[in-house]
């Protein structure tokens, strides 16, 4: 099915342009939305098209300022293993597939999204019809509640655990899939919003083969 919102695709995701030599999907978790919350919402896949694209806009644009965008600067700097530069943070999203696991707005704020329901059967089949458009090779899902909505089979076998590189899941637990000819790994990580171990993050994210190259696309000085 088409997602509602839709996927962010970096003009250098899978290019030798890109800063990561394996191609890359972010997996966030959900959305907000002022009005969510009111009876007989409903969000059109056509208003939802460019919304993730318009998220990152605000999120790259210096002068606007909002408590949110310190989530994604946190991850963004646990994959580089510093405080990233704002041209390191615009490679980084020219770079990957960013999507979020749930195709509804999970209502006016995080502390919202425990009432909906991660593991309903659209969320997966949007997700399922991204990663067959994007072919990521490597996955990084944000948070318990997408990592435990995701099945352990996508279309093509079983998937295999692999050794967890930490004891605090599902932060440093990670599996492979058989997708197609190729293999996707699927990488836990802690939501970034809040108790998120930067340092740690990056080293397993280097140990299991995220590895960004600075010194690619990023712009003169």
């Amino acid at each position: 099915m088409t997602p509602t919102f839709a996927p962010v695709i970096g003009k250098s995701y899978g290019t030798p342009d890109s800063i990561f030599p394996k191609r890359l999907l972010i997996l966030g978790s959900s959305f907000y939305l002022e009005g969510a919350c009111d009876e007989g919402f409903v969000m059109s896949n056509a208003e939802g098209a460019d919304f993730g694209l318009d998220i990152i806009g605000m999120y790259l644009d210096p002068d606007f300022s909002a408590p949110w965008k310190k989530t994604y600067s946190t991850f963004i700097n646990s994959i580089f293993g510093h405080a990233t530069s704002i041209d390191e943070r615009e490679s980084f999203f020219d770079s990957v597939v960013f999507y979020n696991y749930l195709q509804v707005p999970a209502g006016e704020n995080p502390y919202s999204a425990d009432n909906y329901d991660y593991t309903a059967e659209i969320h997966c089949e949007a997700f399922l019809h991204v990663v067959e458009n994007t072919k990521p090779e490597i996955v990084i899902s944000w948070g318990d509640k997408v990592w435990d909505a995701l099945p352990n089979e996508w279309g093509y076998g079983m998937a295999k655990w692999g050794e967890p590189l930490a004891l605090d899941p599902p932060f440093g637990s990670y599996m492979d899939y058989p997708f197609g000819n190729e293999t996707i790994r699927l990488i836990g990580a802690h939501h970034p919003s809040t108790g998120y171990p930067s340092e740690y993050h990056h080293e397993i994210f280097k140990g299991l083969g995220v590895v960004a190259d600075s010194s690619i696309n990023r712009k003169p000085t």
